[in-house]
């Protein structure tokens, strides 16, 4: 999301978020001020002045994900990373990180980074992402697996969705998701846990390191599902021409407010 936290501010959802995620820390936190807004989308951020600590709020993913499982899952998988020191977003240990639900608004509350606009490199990205991979790859939080596969076809059931994809493009999604689940079903291996929605925009310089956040979409994938690293490189090569080159850690709400989601 790129527009302003005094646009946000001005939305109802966002005055009801703040007032939800003031009352669930006010029990835990004495001499809380007012919350103050980060940024976000699908998430809305806010700062629980004058702690470190952030409350992340489910604001459009909450209408697409119902109930508070999915949240309950990714503060574990956090809490279980923070336990071995990879470098990844943290759960607040400063009150219970959650889920809460206040008002009707699902939140859970996180520690509170420092963010620099610095650009974090695709090798140091990488051995970040392969750490925390390596260490989730004995957590015992049940994963979904491929859970983004079945999220689709649940979107697909939504009127409102059809009415914005129009009907060539939910065939074309359709096959999309079709064409995978087919590739897929033949597989055998293992299913190992990944990160599920490693791009720039998860990803933040702090203090000179990288740092992988937005732990929601964790999920199993087969081990031979991955494609080969020589095949990756040849794809990548192939789409650069068509593509602009984007920075790993490219300007995002908590990038210039200082917030990790």
């Amino acid at each position: 999301m790129n527009g302003s936290a005094e646009a946000f501010a001005a939305g109802d959802i966002t005055v009801r978020a703040a007032d939800a995620a003031l009352a669930a820390a006010e029990p835990h936190l004495s001499g809380l001020g007012q919350p103050r807004f980060l940024g976000g989308y699908s998430n809305l951020l806010y700062k629980m002045e004058p702690f470190p600590v952030v409350a992340r709020v489910a604001a459009a993913t909450g209408n697409v994900r119902p109930g508070t499982d999915w949240m309950a899952r990714e503060v574990a998988v956090g809490q279980y990373l923070a336990a071995r020191k990879a470098p990844a977003a943290r759960p607040s240990p400063l009150l219970p990180p959650g889920p809460h639900v206040r008002d009707g608004l699902a939140l859970t509350f996180w520690e509170f980074a420092e963010i620099s606009a610095d650009a974090v490199g695709p090798e140091a990205a990488g051995a970040a992402l392969r750490a925390l991979h390596d260490a989730l790859a004995a957590c015992a939080v049940a994963l979904p697996a491929l859970a983004g596969l079945a999220e689709t076809w649940r979107l697909l059931e939504r009127p409102q969705i059809l009415a914005q994809l129009g009907a060539p493009l939910r065939r074309t999604v359709e096959h999309a998701v079709r064409r995978v689940q087919s590739r897929l079903a033949g597989l055998t291996a293992p299913f190992r846990p990944l990160h599920g929605d490693a791009h720039h925009g998860n990803l933040w310089c702090v203090q000179g390191r990288p740092l992988w956040g937005d732990l929601e979409d964790a999920q199993g994938v087969r081990r031979n599902g991955i494609w080969p690293a020589s095949r990756r490189r040849r794809a990548c090569s192939e789409a650069a021409p068509r593509r602009r080159r984007r920075s790993p850690a490219m300007a995002c709400p908590m990038t210039r407010n200082g917030s990790i989601s």
